[in-house]
């Protein structure tokens, strides 16, 4: 168990000491008579709770990274809320982030003079000649993202916009990987879905390529989603995403999806969903 400490942060470890599981437990809760046995109120900080049950989900953030062509992994606490960068530097100069959440946010240059786009942008890379910005304003039941490329003359090309694209709905943004080709980019999220009868959600998860001479493509879709990430990485045909108490393992070709822990028998028997 994690012992008090703040912003814990653990030894980096090999992937391969975790152990597979059969569910996604990152939003699962410990059972009332475990966390008070164990003070795991005195020793972890909460991200929410069922007051009914007593069933309480801990920040217990699990980041990866590569390192030599090994998948390492580490709790780190300081990845439980990640903050919003307020610049971006880029091959084009430095661009300023003002991310404002539900209220009006905007990314600019030269206090507007020169460069100025609307969105909630979260991530900014180089790729090619062009430079893309990822917009990402999530709030209650909206989930809006929004991909944008920007040439050397400071144009704008609107890639990928789901607002306006009947095919998905709410969609969170979880994170970019580079690679000799370009870069990957993985979204996921849900839509409602409604018959005559009933109406149901419908998760999905979309992986999207950008190539270095400005392609951009849709390159999978699979009817399954994916909890937070706080890290991702990729090694060959898989990614490899850090959330809370797990990993998640997702082979892009076959859109196989695994889990990875390295909680107890006795930690896992005491884990519920909350709702």
């Amino acid at each position: 168990m994690l012992e008090k400490k703040n912003s814990y942060i653990s030894e980096w470890k090999s992937f391969s000491e975790l152990r597979r599981i059969q569910n996604d437990i990152s939003e699962w809760g410990y059972k009332k008579e475990f966390i008070n046995n164990h003070c795991l109120e005195e020793k972890m900080k909460t991200r929410w709770c069922d007051m009914k049950s007593g069933v309480e989900n801990f920040i217990e953030p699990i980041e990866v990274k590569i390192q030599k062509g090994e998948l390492l992994w580490r709790y780190n606490e300081k990845k439980s809320h990640l903050k919003v960068p307020k610049l971006f530097e880029t091959q084009l100069g430095i661009f300023n982030n003002h991310n404002n959440g539900e209220f009006t946010s905007w990314l600019d240059k030269n206090d507007c003079k020169t460069f100025f786009v609307e969105g909630n942008y979260c991530d900014m890379f180089d790729c090619g000649e062009y430079v893309y910005a990822v917009s990402n304003m999530m709030h209650a039941a909206i989930g809006r993202l929004k991909v944008i490329r920007i040439d050397k003359s400071l144009n704008i090309v609107e890639m990928f916009e789901n607002n306006r694209n009947d095919c998905y709905g709410r969609l969170k943004y979880l994170g970019s990987i580079s690679d000799n080709e370009g870069y990957w980019l993985l979204v996921s999220g849900f839509r409602e879905e409604n018959d005559d009868k009933k109406s149901e959600f419908m998760h999905f998860t979309i992986l999207i390529q950008i190539a270095k001479d400005g392609t951009f493509e849709i390159k999978r879709e699979w009817r399954t989603s994916i909890s937070n990430a706080n890290s991702v990485v990729k090694i060959g045909e898989c990614i490899y995403l850090g959330n809370n108490k797990m990993i998640t393992r997702l082979n892009i070709i076959t859109g196989e999806m695994a889990f990875f822990t390295d909680k107890t028998e006795k930690e896992m028997a005491a884990l519920a969903k909350l709702y």
